[in-house]
């Protein structure tokens, strides 16, 4: 038995088919020829490791919209400090997290 395209054989029953039943003969075909989806996911895997290769060398100078300071005329300024800066000598949160922990423990055991 030879196979047949199904976009252009007709139904079973020799009657022409709707373009809809058409169409999704055409997807299901096409679907058919593709590799079993690990195989799709290894080249998917290879494509992005070889783009990112590709890409690595490129200096990309984007600037986070979040960091834009904005003066009262609308005009954008740059930062007076860094945001790091105002947690500077600060201890770290080690000791309130801590404190939090055994509160929730004690009222969970109340």
């Amino acid at each position: 038995m030879t196979p047949s395209n199904p976009v252009t054989s007709p139904a079973p029953n020799g009657t022409p088919c709707s373009r809809s039943q058409r169409a999704l003969d055409w997807i299901e075909w096409a679907g058919n020829k593709l590799p079993d989806p690990a195989v799709l996911f290894l080249i998917a895997l290879v494509l992005t490791w070889v783009a990112s290769a590709a890409l690595a060398p490129m200096k990309f100078a984007e600037t986070d919209p979040r960091t834009i300071l904005r003066d009262a005329a609308g005009n954008i300024t740059s930062p007076t400090r860094d945001t790091a800066s105002s947690w500077r000598g600060r201890r770290p949160l080690a000791g309130e997290l801590l404190f939090i922990i055994q509160l929730a423990h004690q009222m969970n055991n109340e």
